[in-house]
């Protein structure tokens, strides 16, 4: 049942952020509110408690002016919904702001045609072969940070004028790579010294590279075009490309280094198709 304000003033809600949080977390018990749920509303609620100074929880009117300064000036769901709570909690009318919640930005988990050529563009652009070939692995191979991270030259072997990548571990497999990758990797190879390091890809020391590195490779050739992404959605890119070919998902699992395709594989390649 909504708390009225006249109810909410005969108990006298207690001036301290504490207090007043606690009363709102048990009010929201009270609403069948899940845990986890009443986990974001209380912190979205401190948020609004602490910017507000706790001005706004006893006068209608400056918790009115206080969200539409507020609310309209951070623009995140998570404030509206719990704005929306507090309003209820406190007996007060939802003001109109509350009404405007901004819409949820697309979650991009994988790249549309346009954004797969402008990334590319961007990855032809890196001037260390090095780096490039790292994201073109991840990108037309499938490969996952870790699995390139462990290559080592022995793993390379020529056929056709193509390059057979033999992919080691629990995941292991062997990829054809396309002739432009194998051009890259055959220069590569042929530029790169001779070191007692057997890995395929090193720092200028000669030591293992680390995933934090790769991913900063990654994001950073996507922030040149104004794309966040992933190592995970440019892999989640190449799946969507082999399901457009026609590949089964078996095959498509298989060389992507899984036994089978997830549920949220699934839907990502129905979601990349409609």
């Amino acid at each position: 049942m909504k708390a009225s304000r006249e109810m909410l003033f005969q108990i006298e809600l207690p001036d301290t952020d504490n207090s007043l949080l606690g009363a709102y977390e048990s009010w929201l018990e009270r609403q069948a509110i899940r845990s986890s749920s009443r986990r974001i509303y209380m912190h979205n609620v401190g948020r609004l408690l602490k910017a507000s100074r706790r001005r706004i929880f006893y006068d209608e009117q400056r918790f009115l002016e206080f969200m539409e300064s507020f609310l309209l000036k951070h623009a995140d769901r998570g404030l509206f919904t719990a704005a929306r709570s507090l309003a209820r909690f406190l007996g007060f009318a939802e003001p109109e702001v509350l009404l405007k919640a901004p819409a949820r930005k697309r979650k991009i988990v994988f790249l549309s045609d346009q954004e797969e050529k402008n990334y590319l563009e961007a990855v032809h652009k890196i001037p260390n072969l090095r780096n490039r070939l790292i994201v073109l692995l991840i990108f037309q191979a499938g490969c996952r940070i870790n699995e390139i991270l462990n290559l080592e030259e022995s793993d390379l072997e020529e056929w056709q004028g193509n390059m057979i990548l033999q992919i080691k571990g629990r995941n292991q497999r062997r990829l054809s790579l396309e002739p432009e990758l194998s051009e890259l990797l055959s220069s590569y190879l042929a530029t790169k010294e001779k070191t007692a390091c057997k890995l395929l890809f090193s720092t200028r020391n000669n030591c293992p590279m680390d995933q934090q590195s790769v991913d900063a490779i990654v994001r950073g050739t996507g922030s040149r075009v104004g794309l966040n992404v992933s190592a995970g959605i440019l892999r989640n890119s190449y799946k969507l490309r082999l399901f457009k070919r026609g590949f089964a998902a078996d095959e498509l699992a298989r060389l992507c280094g899984q036994k089978r395709l997830r549920k949220e594989d699934k839907q990502v390649l129905y979601q990349g198709l409609s």
